[in-house]
């Protein structure tokens, strides 16, 4: 137990709210220093506070959806947020390498965490809570549901605290949304537990005692159950999850119970801090200082959505899915010219591939932007109802490659390699803003499922672009070897091929802007020739592997090529560049590497 929550078990609710408030006052300043998700986590101060209060640590389990919310918790348990999110410091998310109970990146995970938690201490005699701080977002999540299902029917003693901001990144969409808003501003309902708690004071045994009244004149002024009652959880709230006297009195009371509990608790994303509560989207995600746009690199995801504005403008076929970012995935101009036409599905990668076959099928032309490491979780999807029914989805792979401060779960650097292993679908990977365009205008017309991946920025522009996007395009001339480059990686090997030349060696390098298929007539016509190839992806099921296969099936002579990728492993949060140099992808070592074939 650390020191401070051993003094947060001695205070009384007034220290706790000082507490609160010189949590929230480290988190704006570690966040203004080193980036982080500052909004989410200042809406939970007061929550996390409350529950570090009571929890038993080595007793009770906490576990935390995705961790946006879990910097308070970090604090409390010891951590420091001096070095959030830099190499050797702290992780933006939970990590059970820091401690944390059970360890997270994307949304829908803890509640099946804390069942299994729950399920582990049935079986081994062991006593004590499972608590799943669970943002109203992650209730978009198909896990979630599952996980609700078995959970509800379980009878075990597990606390899902519904921490119920109304928003995301943006704001909430869908039916789920639309209950929990009701049930937060159902008047009457509001007004009787005002006077019920007005009348009992803060007495825990009559607040306790009254429950039961308290929630059968819920049932007759809901007119209903509700969802989560119906599903075998017992509901309270909602609560104010910034009034600390009913978060503890309200925990408390959970925590005599034996059996699921739903603790819905209201709160204001980026609480206390006013630019944050004035616009929770923007600062939900902040950026270090020195977190800046490289020189002469765009954002990719504008360039997406301005090209796809402008497809809309022509064809009324053309239309955008999101899973709960369209901000971030450059779509919001679209939103606002044919908002009929953007669907946010929310947390629901799944889902929206589907939907996005089935829409392809109808007649449309559905562009599905996802980042790459959340596109992760449709790989069934894009397999059996994409790829396998050979329907014309157009997806949109955002922040391929390194994520930087966000570190191991949000790397997306294993698109290549699943996209490879699904027939007929065709891979591009631009190395640049114009090329980008290029690929989405291509993707446009194309009748067969595509994707395109893309880098959070790319240069503006490197070179002419020259030929179809569906061939490989030489940006150098060489005799003594040659550089085959993927997206990003085309702009440092044509850095490393300077290098060479500076050294006496010219090599070719080669835009392989077509990941898949490969470009059989160039291989061919190089297949006697050392060759390098590089991409910001995984070895296993990657670009080099599948150049090497095609090599060693068509080659008579021995073939010599080295690959450099990100290798068979996880890298931690740090910055790009040094993500880079771990995983031996920089000109320098590209130089290194044809210097030794």
């Amino acid at each position: 137990m650390s020191d401070k929550v051993k003094l947060l078990k001695k205070q009384n609710i007034h220290e706790l709210e000082r507490t609160a408030e010189e949590i929230r006052l480290e988190i704006i300043t570690a966040t203004q220093k080193n980036g982080g998700h500052l909004a989410s986590s200042l809406g939970a101060v007061e929550l996390i506070t409350a529950i570090n209060r009571l929890i038993r640590p080595g007793v009770d389990r906490l576990v935390f959806d995705v961790g946006h919310q879990a910097y308070a918790h970090k604090l409390f348990t010891g951590r420091s947020l001096n070095e959030l999110r830099r190499e050797g410091g702290v992780s933006g998310f939970t990590t059970m390498s820091e401690g944390d109970d059970f360890g997270a990146g994307h949304a829908g995970t803890a509640i099946s965490a804390a069942l299994g938690f729950a399920r582990a201490k049935k079986l081994k005699g062991e006593t004590g809570w499972s608590i799943c701080v669970v943002g109203d977002s992650s209730l978009t999540n198909g896990e979630s549901y599952e996980a609700l299902n078995d959970c509800g029917a379980s009878g075990l003693p597990v606390m899902i605290i519904l921490n119920d901001n109304e928003m995301s990144i943006s704001q909430n969409v869908g039916a789920m949304a639309k209950y929990l808003s009701r049930v937060c501003r159902r008047e009457p309902y509001l007004r009787f537990k005002r006077g019920v708690k007005q009348v009992l004071g803060v007495s825990e045994k009559l607040y306790s005692a009254a429950h039961k009244l308290k929630t059968s004149v819920k049932h007759i002024i809901s007119g209903g159950s509700g969802v989560f009652e119906s599903m075998g959880f017992n509901y309270v709230g909602p609560i104010d999850g910034h009034d600390m006297r009913a978060l503890v009195e309200t925990l408390r009371f959970c925590m005599t119970l034996d059996r699921p509990v739903l603790l819905h608790v209201a709160t204001k994303k980026g609480m206390g801090y006013a630019p944050a509560e004035k616009d929770p989207t923007y600062y939900h995600g902040v950026s270090a200082p020195d977190d800046m746009m490289p020189s002469g690199h765009a954002a990719c995801a504008k360039a997406v959505g301005d090209i796809l504005v402008s497809l809309a403008a022509a064809d009324a076929s053309v239309c955008a899915i999101t899973a709960a970012m369209p901000k971030n995935t450059g779509l919001e101009e679209f939103s606002r010219l044919f908002g009929d036409r953007l669907f946010d599905v929310g947390i629901a990668e799944e889902h929206a591939l589907t939907m996005a076959c089935a829409m392809a099928a109808g007649g449309l032309k559905p562009f599905a932007a996802i980042y790459s490491t959340f596109l992760q979780r449709s790989y069934d999807q894009m397999i059996v109802d994409m790829a396998l029914q050979k329907l014309p989805v157009k997806l949109l792979i955002d922040k391929a490659g390194f994520s930087g401060a966000d570190g191991a779960t949000h790397n997306g650097l294993f698109d290549i390699a699943y996209m490879n292993q699904m027939p007929g679908v065709t891979l591009l990977s631009p190395r640049d803003i114009e090329q980008l365009r290029l690929c989405v205008l291509f993707a446009y017309s194309f009748d067969a499922p595509i994707a395109i991946r893309y880098a959070r920025t790319l240069p503006e522009k490197i070179g002419e672009n020259l030929g179809g996007v569906l061939s490989w395009q030489k940006m150098r001339e060489g005799r003594d070897g040659v550089i085959l480059a993927v997206g990003s990686m085309v702009e440092t090997a044509l850095e490393a091929a300077e290098l060479l030349s500076q050294n006496g060696r010219e090599v070719s390098v080669y835009d392989c802007r077509c990941v898949k298929p490969l470009d059989a007539k160039v291989l061919l016509s190089i297949k006697d020739m050392p060759i390098l190839t590089m991409e910001e992806g995984m070895e296993p099921g990657g670009f080099g592997q599948s150049v090497s296969s095609f090599l060693a099936q068509n080659s008579d002579n021995r073939i010599r090529i080295k690959v450099l990728n990100a290798g068979d492993g996880f890298y931690s949060h740090s910055s790009r560049a040094r993500q880079l140099e771990c995983a031996h992808l920089t000109a320098k070592d590209a130089f290194d590497a044809f210097i030794q074939m």
